[in-house]
């Protein structure tokens, strides 16, 4: 299974130890049914017990991660906390552009 959410681009789910470095395993798709059958399928995951869970935002992470490791700290992804603030500088940016008094004039 695989899970297209735009034209052209394929969303997998990888699992990795970032203290390791190390890619544990890949997995096709983001979907909550499929994540849950993932750990059904491979007890040896629900051993891992981590401390802290580094993911994005989608709400199919959150409701897995806290049903496999309820005690792990999630933890948003950089990549997506760096998109989240940008769009929002950029929001400010246009609702205030016409607010502001020009800049100094004539150089």
């Amino acid at each position: 299974m695989t899970l297209r959410l735009k034209k052209g681009h394929t969303y997998n789910t990888g699992i990795h130890d970032l203290r390791g470095e190390t890619m544990l395993d890949l997995l096709s798709g983001r979907k909550l049914d499929a994540l849950r059958a993932y750990a059904k399928q491979h007890p040896e995951f629900l051993n891992l017990n981590p401390k802290a869970v580094v993911m994005d935002l989608s709400q199919a992470y959150h409701t897995w991660i806290s049903e496999c490791f309820p005690r792990a700290i999630r933890i948003a992804d950089r990549f997506h906390v760096h998109g989240y603030v940008i769009e929002s500088v950029q929001a400010v940016q246009k609702s205030l552009q016409f607010t502001l008094s020009p800049g100094p004039k004539g150089s």
